[in-house]
């Protein structure tokens, strides 16, 4: 498996599934960094960073609509914390 396999679906999961972690309430702003990064790279070379968020049970197409328009207007990582 080479690593561009690797990130956009395996990686983005772990980071998602993280992110619902409360002992990573500290690190949270770089988890949700590391996950607007793979999915504004990823998501036009590789279905699996719009395949994730589907998964999850809470969330919808008009979710993942919602979720991509947010993570491309924040400009920085400031912005998010």
């Amino acid at each position: 498996m080479q690593l561009w396999q690797f990130v956009p679906k395996d990686l983005f999961s772990a980071i998602i599934r993280c992110l619902a972690l409360e002992a990573n309430a500290v690190t949270s702003a770089d988890l949700v960094g590391l996950c607007r990064e793979i999915f504004i790279y990823m998501c036009d070379r590789d279905p699996g960073p719009r395949q994730v968020p589907l998964s999850l049970l809470c969330i919808n197409p008009q979710d993942l609509l919602a979720f991509e328009d947010a993570l491309t207007k924040t400009a920085s990582l400031n912005e998010e914390k």
